[in-house]
């Protein structure tokens, strides 16, 4: 019985996953992935944020407040371009509906777990 159930479950996740590759907020979302300039630079663009945070940290713990705080001001208006690039933007809200999906994926399994597998 474990193993006819085992099967069933591996089939249903098969399924669920080729569904998935065609939903459109996926596909649009692995797209997105697949641009290896654009996330190069993001992904640069983050290093280099969170490395100024990291030296505004340690100036401060060294007692270097004035420093600590005009590095922060750098840090917090590169951050704002960050967030102003349209790339960026738009790779945030396709991660968004992919979540989305996902967790009301999520709760549909758990309201069939909770019903006995009635629906």
């Amino acid at each position: 019985m474990v193993k006819t159930m085992e099967k069933t479950i591996e089939k249903e996740l098969s399924q669920l996953l080729k569904l998935l590759e065609k939903n459109p907020n996926i596909i649009e979302f692995h797209e997105m992935q697949k641009d290896e300039f654009e996330l190069s630079k993001v992904n640069e663009w983050e290093n280099d944020i969170k490395e100024k945070n990291k030296t505004s940290v340690h100036f401060g713990s060294i007692g270097f407040e004035e420093v600590k705080e005009k590095i922060q001001v750098g840090t917090n208006e590169l951050y704002k371009e960050f967030e102003d690039v349209p790339f960026v933007k738009e790779y945030r809200e396709r991660l968004y509906n992919a979540n989305e999906l996902l967790s009301e994926l999520i709760k549909e399994i758990e309201r069939g777990i909770n019903n006995g597998g009635e629906n």
